[in-house]
């Protein structure tokens, strides 16, 4: 639970509308607070596909008694089906009744789950409990010298991951977080490297692909 909790605190910084920040260095800002991720761990997962597949198919939740609950959406023997766990506990798989363009329902004779966009509501035995979503945290980035280029970015973190998920122009490309500190974090997929910066306003997430750097701005 550290760690999420870690990352949750990470994404609140890149996602707040105003900070104070103490001129420095850039390098200063990040050495002071680093807390790296463990790389050897991070580069086995980013080649571990099913690892990426299933974080970047669940969202994590938390009810209003404080307990956080992962929904992962899958197939199982060709069936759409929520995979629910309770504290990374497995719960119950639920099989899909019926689903709309941003959400579905999920039931059986004790469970019925009902997500709707960031939205969900899940009742046990006919009691109702609500949930928030705490991952993924969705957003959108414009280039800073062209207002036309906009990019939606999706921080997904559970206990064993952190990734970044950009979709550009109706393609989608998954980085993995190789590095993290209190106000940014690293991600790369291999080729590419993505730097956020959260003790910027807006936050700033510089982009490197071949060679060239961009940067975009948090709306």
């Amino acid at each position: 639970m550290k760690k999420l909790t870690l990352s949750l605190g990470l994404l609140l910084c890149l996602l707040s509308c105003k900070k104070e920040v103490t001129p420095q260095t850039d390098n200063t800002s990040k050495n002071d607070t680093l807390s790296k991720v463990d790389t050897t761990t991070a580069e086995k997962t980013a080649l571990n596909d099913e690892a990426i597949e299933k974080a970047s198919n669940t969202y994590i939740y938390k009810a209003l008694d404080g307990k956080n609950y992962s929904i992962y959406h899958t197939e199982k023997e060709g069936k759409r089906v929520a995979i629910i766990s309770l504290d990374e506990k497995e719960l119950v798989i639920l099989p899909q009744k019926e689903a709309w363009a941003k959400g579905a329902i999920y039931q059986d004779k004790k469970y019925n789950l009902e997500c709707n966009g960031d939205n969900a509501i899940l009742k046990i035995d006919n009691k109702d409990q609500k949930l928030v979503l705490i991952s993924p945290i969705n957003t959108v980035a414009i280039n800073g010298k062209d207002k036309n280029d906009q990019i939606e970015l999706s921080y997904i973190n559970t206990e064993k991951i952190n990734l970044l998920r950009i979709t550009k122009s109706g393609k989608t490309t998954i980085y993995n977080q190789i590095e993290a500190w209190s106000k940014g974090a690293n991600y790369t997929n291999g080729t590419d490297t993505i730097q956020c910066e959260g003790n910027k306003n807006p936050a700033l997430i510089k982009i490197k692909s071949n060679g060239i750097e961009t940067d975009y701005f948090q709306k």
